[in-house]
């Protein structure tokens, strides 16, 4: 399965995260989290990540958090 990583580019954790994955041929799946639109708020996301923040990386289940 592939890495799930949730993220905003205004984020710099989140770009830190994406640059990693892309110079180290990591494979993954962008999902990006519209924080202008709240969507960090969302029954959903708080699942993820109940600090409500990004990144989170989602590896098959096992969730690491910012």
């Amino acid at each position: 399965m592939v890495l799930k990583v949730y993220n905003n580019l205004m984020s710099q954790p989140s770009r830190a995260i994406l640059l990693f994955l892309k110079a180290n041929n990591i494979p993954f799946e962008n999902i990006s989290v519209n924080l202008a639109k709240g969507e960090h708020f969302t029954e959903e996301y708080e699942k993820l990540n109940p600090l409500k923040k990004v990144p989170v990386i989602d590896d098959s289940g096992f969730l690491l958090r910012e």
